[in-house]
């Protein structure tokens, strides 16, 4: 008896946040998390995929034409895959978090650290360098925004990961 009222007291503290994600999602439909560099420097270029793991639908060059090209916005992560479409073409797949990243900014109210948890009163990681590039490893939709897992690497070559809110884009 115990456990089904600890299990129904579970369930119900649980139904508001359920509740705003789905609220968030349904905002969200059709619009982009963030737009992303393509950061891979393979001279052969960077695969954008039907699906995770799926067949290379076309190959973005590495200089190309238009600067846009190594732009992309991205709708979906699927573990360590992003649905993206490319902001200089508008062509759609997939692309892995390892080509994927963001640079290092200042917000209005100045640099952008990186935090352990995605939230503000998180403890601070690092503050990466402005203009680094900052790795995406993936986004969350948290009560107070959105967030990016990012991966910095520093001068010296010391890997950091953490948190960036959205404003820091």
């Amino acid at each position: 008896m115990m456990r089904r009222a600890v299990l129904l007291l579970i369930v119900v503290l649980a139904l508001p946040s359920l509740a705003f994600a789905s609220a968030q999602d349904e905002e969200r439909k059709g619009e982009p998390y963030l737009r992303a560099r393509i950061i891979d420097t393979d001279p052969m270029g960077t695969n954008m995929r039907d699906a995770p793991k799926g067949k290379i639908l076309y190959n973005v060059p590495l200089h190309p034409k238009d600067d846009l090209e190594r732009l992309v916005d991205v709708y979906e992560q699927r573990g360590d895959w992003f649905r993206v479409t490319n902001a200089g073409n508008g062509r759609s797949g997939w692309m892995h978090s390892s080509v994927l990243g963001l640079r290092g900014g200042a917000a209005e109210d100045g640099p952008c650290p990186l935090k352990r948890s995605p939230a503000e009163e998180a403890a601070t990681i690092v503050t990466p360098a402005e203009g680094a590039v900052l790795q995406l490893l993936g986004f969350t939709d948290a009560r107070d925004g959105v967030w990016f897992m990012v991966r910095y690497t520093d001068a010296r070559g010391k890997k950091y990961e953490g948190w960036l809110p959205q404003q820091c884009e």
